[in-house]
């Protein structure tokens, strides 16, 4: 089973503390069957801590998906970026609303890489949920 998806993705600088990252896909069903959603739009917000020279940054964001009729629902997101030296730490928190059934579910995930930009990088990642 193969399906086309297509999107566009960007950054966008606010301020030296404060960027965004958005995004939009659309995929085309194929046989009556849909892998990806049929639209998606994703907007995260990124600020940089003043604190530990704006090494750590705490993030927001939401996005919204919809498949063929009736499936469709939001992922709002919080969490955090550490840079510290050689390691980078990130850490999510997903809260998931489908619809339709107003159906909650909630992950997280836990992410440690370490490396150096240009040489090398080797990391993991650790994560769970409850699905609906």
């Amino acid at each position: 089973m193969t399906q086309q998806f297509y999107g566009l993705f960007s950054f966008a600088n606010w301020s030296r503390n404060f960027y965004t990252t958005q995004g939009f896909s659309y995929a085309t069903p194929r046989n009556g069957v849909s892998l990806f959603a049929s639209r998606r739009l994703d907007l995260r917000g990124f600020y940089k801590l003043p604190v530990l020279e704006r090494r750590l940054l705490v993030t927001a964001g939401i996005s919204h998906f919809r498949f063929e009729r009736p499936a469709r629902g939001q992922i709002y997101s919080t969490g955090f970026l550490f840079y510290a030296k050689r390691f980078i730490v990130e850490g999510n928190y997903f809260v998931n609303q489908n619809q339709p059934g107003n159906k909650i579910g909630q992950a997280g995930s836990l992410a440690v890489q370490y490396g150096q930009e240009g040489k090398y990088w080797v990391g993991t990642v650790l994560g769970g949920g409850k699905e609906v």
